[in-house]
């Protein structure tokens, strides 16, 4: 069995992520460089490295696959692709989604991102604000899975 508390050095960069994202709307292109460069040395060490290559391969894909599904889903409701990323989706959230596909097996990876996502409209249903800060509540929902790893209580 591979050592876990690798995975604790993710908590270095998904903090200020945390923090940066939630108080002041942006996001460090350090700390996600920092974060992806983790996400590879911890899958890495627990995976191997082509199981880590083929892990990152398929969660590349799956996000493929979701893109394809928003692009089709704004050109159905007949409005510009451009406003989607303008309006709804910035680049730290898609560079954040880019960084973790390291660190998960496939179905755990869609089992994240769903994770996330529903953290992010709890979020909401409480601020009802008119943005998300999603690529900080991809980091902290990374930090309470770290967190879980890494004392045994998931698998």
């Amino acid at each position: 069995m591979p050592p876990l508390w690798p995975y604790l050095l993710l908590l270095v960069p998904a903090a200020p992520l945390v923090y940066t994202d939630f108080r002041m709307r942006c996001v460090s292109v350090w700390s996600l460089a920092v974060l992806c460069g983790e996400a590879v040395a911890v899958g890495w060490t627990s995976f191997g490295f082509r199981p880590m290559l083929l892990h990152a391969g398929v969660n590349a894909g799956i996000l493929v696959i979701f893109s394809a599904a928003m692009l089709g889903y704004q050109l159905l409701r007949h409005r510009p692709v451009r406003t989607f990323f303008e309006q709804s989706f910035g680049l730290g959230d898609i560079v954040m989604m880019i960084a973790v596909v390291p660190l998960f097996v496939p179905g755990s990876y869609v089992r994240f991102l769903l994770v996330s996502c529903l953290a992010a409209l709890a979020w909401w249903m409480v601020k009802r604000t008119e943005t998300i800060p999603f690529a900080g509540i991809m980091a902290f929902v990374l930090g309470v899975y770290v967190l879980c790893k890494t004392f045994g209580l998931w698998n």
